[in-house]
């Protein structure tokens, strides 16, 4: 149970992220028990079965707020092609994060 409150007070990215984030990727490791949980915790948070399809299909498209379905895409991207040109450049810059989050996520991890 610690392990959802730490979820839910990150002091910088939203729980409805966090569990879309992990929703989505268990869906790529076909982790059907993590696919159950976090399906529960984004409808219990009010999302519906096609917001969720829409954010699998395109991350750009989940049911978040604009800037947050931004880093979803993002992340998820850096997830899949880790090795891809640029991403450890992109991820580096502070103000990548600054733009999407509007803090200085850089500075406090």
């Amino acid at each position: 149970m610690q392990y959802l409150v730490y979820f839910h007070q990150h002091p910088l990215l939203s729980a409805n992220f966090l569990a879309l984030l992990r929703y989505i990727l268990s869906e790529d490791g076909h982790c059907r028990f993590c696919i159950g949980f976090s399906e529960s915790l984004l409808l219990n948070a009010g999302m519906s079965r096609e917001n969720l399809q829409a954010a699998l299909q395109d991350p750009r498209n989940g049911p978040l707020e604009s800037r947050e379905n931004t880093l979803l895409e993002y992340v998820i991207r850096a997830v899949r092609h880790p090795h891809a040109q640029g991403s450890a450049k992109v991820f580096c810059n502070p103000l990548i994060f600054e733009s999407v989050l509007g803090h200085e996520i850089i500075t406090t991890l």
